[in-house]
């Protein structure tokens, strides 16, 4: 079907790039420590070039010239390739020079600093190491600026280097597996926004994803046939290497283990036969409230190794041999966490041992099994890394600590750690709960100002992205471009925090990764089409651009109920609430021209909001055959139909306020009553604007919230 030409401007007024960078503000993520905007531009023509003043054999500093030349100039392939010159070398005109003082791998505290000057007549980046040269090139390849067939920089000079040493991200692979080259796209986009640590989760109750030649049947029974060979996790961490980044492997033990015992039952606390895949718990169903739910994952006997049988050890012992051998890294994480250990406590021979041995309750005895574990990675040259709960004071020593639960105080934030333990922050850095950005952002768990006390033994922080509800799909919509805010948190210097500058930034940030090849909006864009089959995509878009999915882990409860109850293991994540993102463009469009009028009433911002209005009115109209061919689409009909009302009702209200007339207490009312009706949750979705339309009625925006319900 044809779009009116009407509905189609006011599109185009939807989806036009957010926030433009001006020479004046050069909208960066993370932003640096220090940035001085010059006047005028570096053009990038024909002449341009690219000089690197660093060890000609340094691979990293080859490619990563490459990837910097091929932001700037793009694939038209008239610019000649970059050159090493030597350092007492004089500069070209119209050129970028890298100096590099001197080599350097990623290693935890190398120095990243880097200083860039832009000018235009010539553009000059100095780093002491090939790392700190990454980090300058990675916000080069942001300050790069189109209009038409003009490509320029804008002039500035920038003083940069990083807040903290670990900047990471973790990225489930075991719930779904994610390919090789879904992997290489993270790591892309990791190096464009300065984070250093791919921190890979290999191994859970779902699926085991690494080679082992040692204990082959760890991938052959404990996965579907997918999982990583050692050649191509080789690569992957060259891969990484090369773009400054170290990729660290986490083994979860002792529990979240049932894909270990599906090849090898002989290291669980109980026998078998095991196979890999979600735990159930019984007497749960579909109708159980949240509290039952809990009660039952207290109670159930979740699997979990051995921990009084030196076969074990001996066993750990060779993997852990091996997996030394194949990642560089010089840390290994063991997960050790949501051990509830029942399986321990219910077994005779354990439970004896336990009282020979002096062991007083199963947290005792994992601090036993984590202290043997951290001795084999020490053996083999690896320093071990785990999630809180494997925390006991004055327990262990050179360790690292990752916090994450929000269900209670951390013993292991806010002050020194003893015996040169340190921390890690991932709490309020959960992608996987659907919060938008300025949460991560705001996120108090990491010191939002300069607290020498807190952050003695904090080494940084991790986004964090478990797929129990993402695959291959959806998984880059998901981190990306929220891990953008993290990495600003953990890299950018202590100081106030601007949620409307930050995503200002933030879809800035979406369009270079766009540009760049990361997924953040194709996979969007492929659901979209999906849903729209062979009619044009515009009214879909129009939906979907101003839906999210539910916050919280609602719906990872509900799937929990339905698995429970012995639904199926593995849902497609083909529904709506799969496909929207979390951070809406189209919301702060709106939002940004709502706080403008609601200053003002000037005509260029009440016209903004007329448009987008009457693009959501007359939506639901245009939806009608589309609903009819897509049942995905069907669910969320409602939301449909809700915001054309709306809107509807909006148009009438902005009409009024526009000729100075007040709105009538009915009027609130019945839009109270329509905004209410509006925050039902079709399809495990929201509408993102609702709390842009309330304003606009009651003429007040309130800042967007701290925090969300996490259930």
């Amino acid at each position: 079907m044809r779009v009116p030409a009407r509905i189609a401007m006011a599109f185009l007024v939807l989806t036009s790039p957010l926030f433009p960078q001006t020479s004046q503000s050069p909208s960066l993520m993370p932003q640096p420590r220090q940035v001085t905007p010059g006047t005028g531009e570096l053009a990038i023509g024909k002449d341009f070039k690219i000089e690197v003043k660093a060890d000609p054999s340094d691979q990293m500093m080859h490619e990563a010239a490459q990837r910097c030349q091929h932001s700037l100039v793009g694939d038209a392939g008239l610019h000649a390739p970059p050159r090493f010159i030597q350092p007492g070398a004089a500069s070209s005109a119209h050129s970028l020079t890298i100096m590099v003082r001197a080599s350097a791998a990623m290693r935890m505290g190398v120095d990243e600093s880097y200083s860039l000057t832009i000018t235009p007549t010539g553009a000059r980046l100095e780093a002491a190491t090939g790392v700190g040269a990454l980090r300058g090139m990675a916000t080069l390849r942001q300050l790069v600026q189109r209009d038409g067939d003009r490509v320029f920089l804008p002039a500035v000079t920038i003083q940069d280097s990083p807040r903290y040493p670990w900047r990471g991200l973790m990225i489930d692979t075991a719930r779904h597996f994610m390919p090789v080259e879904v992997i290489e796209r993270n790591i892309d986009a990791m190096e464009l926004v300065k984070l250093n640590v791919l921190h890979l989760h290999l191994s859970d109750n779902e699926g085991f994803r690494i080679e082992s030649k040692v204990f082959p049947k760890l991938q052959t029974e404990g996965s579907n046939g997918e999982y990583y060979t050692q050649n191509q996790m080789r690569e992957l961490i060259r891969y990484a290497a090369l773009r400054g980044i170290m990729i660290v492997p986490e083994f979860d033990m002792p529990s979240h283990s049932t894909s270990w015992f599906a090849g090898y039952p002989e290291l669980s606390s109980y026998p078998g036969p095991f196979k890999p895949g979600v735990l159930t718990y019984e007497g749960i169903g579909p109708k159980s409230t949240m509290a039952e739910l809990g009660a039952a994952m207290e109670q159930a006997k979740v699997p979990a190794m051995d921990p009084t049988r030196e076969t074990t050890y001996q066993f750990l012992d060779k993997f852990i041999g091996e997996m030394a051998g194949l990642f560089i890294s010089p840390y290994m994480h063991i997960g050790a966490d949501e051990n509830n250990g029942v399986a321990w406590l219910t077994s005779p021979s354990i439970v004896e041992y336990m009282k020979e041995h002096d062991i007083a309750g199963a947290p005792a005895l994992q601090a036993y099994f984590v202290g043997r574990v951290k001795t084999l990675l020490e053996k083999h040259g690896k320093q071990v890394a785990a999630w809180e709960d494997a925390y006991l004071p004055d327990q262990f020593n050179n360790a690292i600590f990752e916090v994450w639960t929000p269900f209670k105080k951390s013993d292991v934030l806010g002050g020194p750690l003893s015996n040169g333990n340190k921390a890690l922050v991932s709490l309020g850095f959960y992608l996987d709960v659907f919060y938008p950005a300025h949460f991560h952002y705001l996120n108090e768990a990491l010191p939002v100002k300069d607290d020498p006390q807190a952050e003695q033994s904090l080494l940084g922080g991790e986004a964090a992205m478990w797929a129990e509800l993402e695959n291959r799909s959806t998984v880059e919509s998901r981190i990306w471009p929220r891990a953008g805010a993290v990495a600003e948190r953990l890299w950018s210097p202590a100081g106030e925090l601007n949620v409307t500058d930050m995503y200002r930034r933030l879809f800035r940030l979406s369009a270079v990764l766009d540009r760049e090849g990361v997924h953040n909006l194709a996979d969007y864009r492929q659901g979209v089409k999906r849903f729209a089959g062979a009619l044009p995509v515009e009214p879909v878009t129009t939906l979907l651009d101003v839906l999210a999915p539910v916050k919280g882990y609602r719906r990872l409860m509900t799937a929990a109920f339905v698995h429970a109850a012995g639904g199926p293991g593995d849902p497609p994540l083909n529904r709506v609430a799969d496909t929207v993102l979390v951070d809406s463009a189209a919301k702060y469009q709106f939002r940004e021209a709502l706080t403008a009028w609601l200053k003002t009433h000037d005509a260029a911002s009440g016209e903004k909001l007329r448009r987008c209005l009457e693009l959501w009115s007359k939506n639901d109209a245009l939806l009608a055959p589309y609903l009819a061919q897509s049942k995905e689409l069907a669910e969320v009909a409602g939301h449909s139909k809700r915001l054309a009302a709306l809107a509807d009702a909006a148009l009438k209200a902005l009409d009024q306020l526009r000729k100075g007339q007040p709105l009538s207490a009915a009027q609130l009312a019945e839009a109270d009553a329509l905004l209410r009706s509006a925050q039902t949750a079709d399809g495990e979705t929201e509408i993102v604007v609702l709390p842009e339309i309330e304003a606009l009625f009651h003429g007040s925006l309130a800042p967007e919230p701290a925090t969300y319900p996490l259930f």
